[in-house]
């Protein structure tokens, strides 16, 4: 890591899932990490905050999703369909949530994990494509 501005856990949990597809590990299934942050008083949901958001905020947390590689995960070729096929591996809280906002952080991550899976899913695609031939 060169430097580190917000998202540290969700940035590692990324790279070393990337770093088995380039290694062309055989996988079941991604890894989609996203991190996020509850802004003080009644500032809003932020999905990917820097450090400075982080440092403010009245919790952050960090959720990664297993999505299955035999479903797009991201549903249709735009990558915005449901993300109703994620499991949620593991979630890091800090700070003071409700039930309500931390059930509302999560479901703003899991869509953003779908999406970032489905860019995984298609970079991965790409880059077996000359092998797959």
């Amino acid at each position: 890591m060169v430097s580190d501005d917000g998202g540290v856990l969700a940035c590692a949990l990324n790279a070393a899932c990337a770093a088995l597809l380039d290694a062309a590990v055989p996988l079941r299934t991604l890894c989609a990490a996203v991190s996020a942050a509850q802004a003080e008083g009644d500032g809003g949901l932020l999905l990917d905050p820097t450090a400075a958001e982080e440092a403010t905020a009245a919790a952050t947390a960090t959720f990664a999703f297993l999505p299955l590689l035999a479903s797009s995960g991201g549903g249709g070729e735009d990558g915005t369909g449901s993300s109703d096929g994620l499991q949620l591996l593991t979630s890091q809280t800090r700070g003071r949530l409700s039930t309500d906002q931390l059930l509302d952080m999560m479901e703003a991550a899991k869509q953003g994990a779908d999406r970032l899976a489905a860019f995984m899913q298609q970079s991965a695609r790409q880059a077996a494509g000359p092998l797959a031939q």
